[in-house]
């Protein structure tokens, strides 16, 4: 299937869903995450996160005796979670697979440190324990964490590294309950190319409702990985199950699906899906996912359907992107710094800050960020009037093929150069958001009140565990999974010891030859949705070209800054 044809075949797929009601089921139910311009501390944006005090001040009650099995070890994955998030710089860091980092982690908090000990020593008084019920989940999921530790080798004076009693107690964890081991052991047969069991771990994942399961069944329908057919019209219902399960550990796959839906109506007014689409995207920004609170940002910024032009929450969603180390954030909130909103009730241009957003985005080498600094010196923005620094900004963005920052380069070189004027610079500076407040009101949105909680998802669907109470509540358990009759077996002269660790980054794509089949195990009493393998019998003197392996190959594009902005940048 061509390129050109499957974004025409992924959008009739999804227009298919919307007739007959599968995205309308998969979009959360209650309040959408939006407040009004002049209410900015609601808490409601982004989920709560742990910190290092509030587990401190926990650690008595975790301590004593009679704590159940299920506050425990919530209380040591929200320890491992700062432990992961700290041991790697935040534009690389992801939720979803900050578990598959590998090293030491080097905790230079010393408080986190300590915490840190005492998370180990439970998960492994926890893993070892005889429990039932909803005690004996959490026992598994405290050996999935211990596994977690033996594979990346964190924290080796407790725990050494030795993969392969990793595999086997991610094993022991999947079959006692713990779903998302599923989702680790299936990437443990992608790593020795055992595309049979990988695509069998990940249904029994699925089938358990863990949602990194379920969104790389999608991505394989998608894009046609592990040996399965690409065919979009099967990805879409995963798609939209693994959306509708969103969490801190998996927010790409609403991210992805509020793209796609956001797409299909880019030339229509088809408001209910549109309103999928943004509590889709609302939910992925509001677990933390910095490509969706850009994206929320932009589309505030330039009132793209079904979002209105408001400049405060633009720059509130801007702001958690940078603060999360996404450059294009930097920019984009010097670009508003130096205009400012232009609206009542909003807020004045402020140089300074436009200044150290633009050096914060040209320090990363982004070249809109290094046009920017050039021409905040070259007109004495923010800074000192400066055309010798201008021109070393200019170069540098010209290098990258930044046209501005040549054109500019070219009038400073001329026999008399032309600078810039602080008038002429005024003059340009008129931010030109007619187009954008006029889209805004022809869509006539209706006001929506504040609210003070997160969005509810369906009744069907347990909430995420990242937003839980703080541990004195139980956490809701996941479903469990069917017995595991029989063992998985390492892929033939690749034993798990030799699993290199995945970047931290969704599930690369992967287009690997289609290995003999094997026999794989199953309780006989339920099978998972059947992945139809690749066909073997293809002609091997054809070699198949290379499919798309992103959304972007396929032709869907996220949203560019439009012209109808600030000049500059």
């Amino acid at each position: 299937m061509s390129a050109a044809v499957r974004p025409t075949i992924i959008l009739q797929s999804l227009s298919n869903a919307v007739a007959t009601g599968v995205l309308q089921s998969s979009a959360p139910v209650g309040p959408r995450p939006l407040v009004r311009s002049s209410s900015l501390s609601s808490p409601s944006l982004t989920a709560p996160l742990p910190t290092v005090g509030g587990l401190t001040k926990a650690l008595p009650s975790i301590q004593a005796v009679g704590q159940s099995a299920e506050s425990q070890i919530g209380w040591c994955t929200d320890v491992f979670f700062l432990v992961d998030r700290q041991r790697t710089d935040k534009v690389s860091w992801d939720p979803a697979f900050a578990d598959l980092a590998s090293g030491s982690a080097a905790i230079e908090d010393p408080q986190l440190r300590q915490l840190a000990d005492v998370a180990v020593g439970l998960v492994l008084e926890l893993s070892e324990g005889n429990f039932t019920g909803p005690s004996a989940v959490s026992s598994a999921e405290a050996r999935f964490h211990r596994a977690c530790l033996e594979t990346s080798g964190a924290i080796p004076h407790l725990i050494a590294r030795n993969k392969k009693q990793a595999f086997r107690n991610f094993e022991l964890a999947a079959e006692g309950g713990y779903a998302h081991a599923w989702f680790r052991i299936g990437r443990d047969y992608e790593s020795v190319n055992d595309q049979i069991r990988a695509v069998d771990c990940y249904e029994r994942g699925a089938q358990a409702g863990d949602e990194a399961c379920i969104y790389r069944i999608a991505m394989c329908h998608m894009f046609g990985q592990l040996g399965v057919p690409a065919y979009p019209i099967s990805a879409i219902p995963h798609l939209a199950r693994a959306a509708t399960l969103c969490s801190m550990r998996v927010p790409h796959a609403a991210y992805v699906l509020a793209l796609l839906l956001l797409d299909e109506n880019e030339n229509g007014n088809v408001q209910p899906v549109r309103e999928i689409a943004r509590r889709h995207l609302e939910r992925a920004a509001y677990f933390h996912y910095a490509p969706a609170q850009l994206k929320i940002g932009q589309c505030y910024e330039h009132a793209i359907a079904p979002f209105s032009h408001d400049p405060v929450l633009s720059v509130v969603y801007y702001t958690f992107a940078s603060e999360q180390g996404v450059p294009e954030a930097d920019v984009a909130l010097s670009k508003w710094y130096l205009c400012g909103s232009g609206v009542a009730g909003g807020f004045g241009k402020d140089e300074r800050l436009a200044v150290v957003f633009a050096d914060k985005a040209a320090r990363k080498g982004i070249p809109s960020g290094e046009f920017a600094m050039g021409y905040y010196a070259e007109v004495g923005i923010g800074m000192p009037k400066d055309i010798a620094r201008a021109r070393e900004w200019y170069q540098r963005a010209s290098a990258k093929g930044y046209q501005q920052a040549r054109d500019r380069l070219a009038a400073l070189t001329q026999p008399a150069p032309q600078v810039l004027s602080g008038r002429e610079h005024e003059t340009q500076l008129t931010r030109q958001r007619t187009s954008a407040k006029q889209r805004s009101q022809a869509m006539a949105m209706p006001t929506v009140p504040p609210y003070a909680h997160a969005p509810a998802l369906e009744a069907s669907v347990p909430p995420p565990t990242t937003a839980r109470p703080p541990y004195q509540v139980s956490r809701p358990h996941r479903a469990q999974v069917p017995p595991h009759n029989g063992r998985l077996q390492h892929a033939q002269g690749a034993p798990p010891n030799a699993r290199p660790a995945h970047a931290q980054s969704p599930p690369p794509p992967l287009h690997m030859q289609q290995q003999a089949p094997r026999p794989v195990v199953r309780p006989a009493n339920q099978a998972p949705v059947p992945l139809q393998p690749a066909p073997t019998n293809q002609e091997p003197a054809k070699v198949p070209k290379k499919g798309p392996t992103t959304f972007e190959e396929m032709g869907f594009q996220g949203a560019k800054a439009e012209k109808n902005e600030c000049v500059v940048m």
